[in-house]
């Protein structure tokens, strides 16, 4: 038997964790000509909800979902979205500032 120790990950490993589940929607909206620029503030708000000190970052993926990409698809939906936010550059991926 084999033990697995993980360590803690640290508040920028995090943030990087939800700006690549960020970028995996972004790029979906892509097809929908709609860019996605989300602020730092929305970006602090995920990782709150999406980490935990013993679990990690594994519920960043279903805070994403839930929070980002199932509201987006019901105002795509009904047709109350036209654009999310103003693109920072059509050529770049999302980015992430650190604190």
């Amino acid at each position: 038997n084999s033990m697995l120790i993980f360590n803690k990950l640290s508040w920028n490993a995090v943030l990087d964790i939800v700006c690549l589940r960020l970028n995996g929607v972004a790029e979906r909206l892509k097809d929908q000509h709609i860019i996605l620029d989300v602020d730092n503030a929305t970006k602090n708000l995920l990782f709150e909800k999406g980490y935990s000190a013993i679990y990690g970052a594994r519920a960043i993926a279903h805070v994403v979902q839930t929070d980002v990409l199932f509201s987006l698809s019901q105002k795509l939906l009904k047709g109350t979205i036209w654009y999310v936010a103003v693109p920072r550059s059509l050529k770049k991926p999302l980015t992430c500032n650190r604190r």
